[in-house]
């Protein structure tokens, strides 16, 4: 079993990534749920399946499913095999290289 992660990175850009930035409200929250459970998850992504989401979140499971059904369209989750996935979480959420480390470390 995977250790959750305490944290995970939420990049500033995402205020202008037009998949995201332009989703309503309830929308772009959920999204934001979505990149925090999958963290707790901590398996490249993946989300709960809807019942479980649905019980996580305190909504109903047929609205449940009909948002993210709509986040799916949007391209912020996207399913295979049958699960759903945060798109771009590995890319995202991936280590530093140690060239990077180092050139935040000079930075900070």
């Amino acid at each position: 079993m995977n250790k959750p992660k305490l944290w995970i990175r939420l990049y500033i850009e995402l205020l202008d990534d037009p998949k995201v930035a332009t989703l309503p409200d309830n929308l772009y929250r959920l999204a934001i749920e979505l990149y925090l459970l999958a963290g707790e998850v901590n398996k490249d992504g993946l989300i709960p399946d809807i019942k479980h989401l649905a019980w996580r979140l305190r909504r109903q499971e047929d609205t449940t499913t009909a948002l993210i059904e709509q986040l799916k369209e949007a391209g912020v989750v996207i399913e295979r095999k049958n699960k759903l996935i945060v798109h771009g979480w590995k890319d995202r959420q991936a280590p530093l290289s140690a060239r990077d480390r180092k050139r935040l470390q000079r930075w900070r």
